[in-house]
């Protein structure tokens, strides 16, 4: 998992203190940072985020929770800090952390209804939830501190958290982000598309899909760091590397199977990528190995995901 930096715990924090519940969870989540070396408030409810997309995006929600909870195993094992720096954390500390996300998720889910748990419209979700963490210290522990919280606020200061769905529909991604990351998410989609709309032609996209397509990678955290490295180092723009390696995996996706018949869209037009990046020097990094195994990984995932409903 990539640690998030100092600048994007900022903007995502000013984005989320604006929900009740994060603002709720914030005491119990900060005590297991400080005592227990766990994520920070933020980086857990963004984990919790990816899970709900991951959840919307399915047709059989209930049924991802298992796969998602196994998932997390390995991606917490690590943390990556920078690019130079990781830490590897036990299996328990691993453990504990995706207990942590998914006891979250289950306080986000279950706060769709005021009623009986049963009448909660994710109920078959939470009760999955509910199974995979109920025999751990770290669940009872996490809902034992929020519950004093919650407590305490309800009776000093008269507060009930308010009902909020949230699997509910949203709209555009960029819709949850702060002002700040609106505006360098824009800023580098439009230098992208402007550099690679030439190809196009080439894919069976439209510039409207294709521009949708980067702003969903640029919500990705991490997505417009990575992008702003200039990669090669003598690029005026940016990393030429990481656009490169979204061309090459657009070949098994999105691109027009009528377009060379015989040659993958990465073989075919090697050439033309690089010039779109600006100049045919660049040929020898439209190539994958230039693209990280995670990176891949989310990539092709929104990818399949966009092929799925964007595509002609």
């Amino acid at each position: 998992m990539n640690r998030l930096s100092d600048d994007s715990i900022r903007l995502k924090k000013d984005t989320y203190m604006s929900d009740p519940l994060f603002r709720e969870l914030i005491p119990s989540l900060c005590m297991l940072e400080r005592d227990y070396g766990e994520m920070n408030a933020v980086e857990v409810w963004l984990e919790s985020d990816k899970v709900i997309e991951e959840l919307k995006a399915s047709s059989y929600p209930e049924y991802e929770v298992d796969i998602i909870y196994n998932s997390m195993y390995s991606d917490y094992e690590t943390f990556n800090i920078d690019k130079k720096r990781n830490l590897t954390r036990t299996h328990a500390d691993a453990v504990n952390s995706a207990v942590t996300v998914m006891t979250v998720l289950l306080l986000r889910l279950s706060d769709a209804s005021n009623q009986s748990a049963d009448e909660c419209p994710h109920y078959e979700i939470c009760r999955q939830i509910a199974q995979n963490i109920k025999e751990h210290n770290r669940a009872d522990m996490l809902l034992k501190l929020f519950r004093v919280e919650e407590d305490h606020n309800e009776l000093e200061r008269g507060f009930v958290l308010p009902v909020t769905d949230y699997m509910a529909d949203t709209g555009s991604k960029m819709d949850n982000l702060s002002k700040e990351e609106n505006d360098r998410v824009g800023q580098v989609v439009s230098r992208i598309v402007d550099l690679t709309k030439s190809l196009l032609p080439k894919m069976d996209l439209n510039e409207q899909q294709y521009t949708s397509l980067w702003t969903d990678i640029c919500c990705e955290e991490g997505a417009i760091e990575e992008l702003n490295l200039r990669e090669p180092r003598n690029q005026e723009w940016g990393n030429v590397k990481f656009v490169a390696g979204v061309l090459c995996l657009l070949q098994n996706t999105l691109v027009n199977p009528k377009d060379k018949i015989g040659k993958t869209f990465l073989k075919a037009n090697q050439r033309e990528i690089a010039l779109a990046l600006g100049r045919e020097s660049l040929r020898n990094y439209v190539n994958l190995d230039y693209l990280s195994i995670d990176w891949q990984k989310i990539i092709k995932k929104k990818l399949n995901s966009f092929s799925q409903n964007s595509c002609k």
